[in-house]
């Protein structure tokens, strides 16, 4: 609200809103980190949401062997349907995947997560437009 009580007209708004991180910005001496959720992606380039990732994912490794739902039904949480195709993929990746992933990921020291982010990162990629793929 302004002094007045009155709502600030959006061009006010703005101004205030650009001044105030400006402000943050020369104070702190850094760049602002954002934290946004699935729905820009959504919105913007036609992403996923977990539960549609999560599906997704779970078509493209064979050796999660039941529909989505059932894992949905089974762990209830999207965390812990992630860890559980996690270790999933790493089993995948390690046997017959093998050639789906970079040569330099079978090491000792690559985390067990690393297939399936590989993996997520690779669709992710599939859906932005040429210009942003580098």
């Amino acid at each position: 609200m302004s002094d007045t009580g009155k709502q600030p007209s959006k061009p006010d708004y703005r101004a205030e809103i650009c001044a105030d991180i400006d402000a943050c910005v020369s104070r702190m001496c850094c760049q602002p980190i954002l934290f946004v959720g699935s729905g820009l992606s959504k919105r913007y380039a036609s992403g996923p949401s977990w539960d549609e990732l999560l599906a997704y994912l779970a078509k493209q490794c064979p050796l999660i062997d039941r529909d989505y739902a059932y894992y949905k039904q089974t762990y209830k949480n999207p965390l812990l349907i992630g860890e559980e195709f996690a270790s999933l993929y790493q089993k995948w990746a390690w046997d017959s995947g093998k050639n789906q992933f970079p040569s330099d990921m079978f090491t000792g020291d690559v985390p067990v997560q690393a297939y399936i982010k590989y993996s997520i990162s690779q669709y992710i990629k599939s859906l932005m437009p040429r210009s942003f793929q580098t």
